[in-house]
């Protein structure tokens, strides 16, 4: 499993071995590697917000029933990119330096501080900031403490059941670059439980 990774790490260094010549003949996966190598956080960015539109596109439109949200759609999306792509990209860049090695310890310890340390925090303030947006009579921090109390620990708990084996994969097999690309792939579906569960009214709402 993890010679795998060795070997994928290979493919990056080919996007860099092009000369400017030849850029005509790229295909789109090595056009995509070489702006990994050459401007990686815009690139993460621009990942980032396309796959979180894709997720609140999927939800609002599959998965409920009421007309479709604009605001909502370009808030998410806006995070997606602004917010997550940039927390991801640092975290991502910390954790292979603290944890250095390919081998199965290696790939468990960063597992363990992605998923028991950096999870449930970034879970907490992605709802705090989301819930911030929204328009409300309600104080922020009311709105913002009713929706942790509301949601926080059921999306931890579903967050480490689809993101531990995730995790696992994505430590062990895919190069440091394209970690947050395989986080965003994966969080093509996870985005559009994420926008139900963080756009979903608190009890006393629904009641209302």
């Amino acid at each position: 499993m993890f010679c795998l990774r060795r070997a994928a790490c290979r493919v990056l260094p080919k996007a860099r071995a092009f000369s400017s010549s030849s850029k005509e003949s790229f295909s789109p996966w090595q056009r995509y590697l070489l702006l990994l190598e050459t401007k990686p956080l815009p690139t993460k960015i621009i990942s980032s917000a396309g796959i979180a539109a894709f997720g609140d596109f999927t939800c609002q439109t599959v998965f409920e029933d009421h007309p479709f949200d604009t605001k909502r759609f370009m808030i998410f999306t806006t995070l997606g990119g602004v917010y997550i792509a940039p927390t991801l990209h640092v975290w991502y860049g910390f954790l292979n330096r603290a944890v250095t090695g390919v081998g199965k310890l290696a790939v468990v310890k960063r597992m363990m501080l992605d998923q028991f340390v950096f999870a449930p925090t970034f879970m907490a303030s992605f709802f705090a900031v989301l819930t911030a947006t929204n328009d409300s009579e309600i104080s922020i921090a009311e709105r913002v403490r009713t929706k942790l109390n509301n949601d926080w620990w059921d999306a931890v708990k579903t967050n480490w059941v689809v993101w531990i084996p995730a995790q696992l994969c994505n430590f062990g097999l895919v190069p440091p670059p394209l970690q947050v690309l395989f986080s965003n792939v994966i969080g093509l579906f996870w985005n559009a439980y994420m926008s139900y569960i963080s756009y979903k009214p608190a009890p006393k709402e629904k009641d209302e």
